[in-house]
């Protein structure tokens, strides 16, 4: 996990971090603070992410099954 924003020990802030597990990967944006400890985090894909800044993900190459060369 890859992770910016503000230090997780301090009262109140605000993160983006990157979750990879195998091939799905998920940007999520947290916020904290004291008063209200309920904020859920809110998820976004790699795509959602990216277009939302303007940027273009490029599409997956398939994966060609190899020959079983016995």
């Amino acid at each position: 996990m890859k992770r910016i924003g503000t230090d997780l020990s301090a009262p109140s802030g605000v993160s983006v971090e990157l979750t990879c597990r195998g091939s799905n990967k998920r940007i999520s944006l947290r916020g904290w603070y004291p008063h209200e400890n309920t904020i859920p985090p809110v998820h976004f894909s790699i795509n959602e992410f990216a277009e939302a800044l303007g940027l273009i993900v490029p599409k997956r190459k398939s994966r060609m099954r190899g020959k079983n060369r016995i």
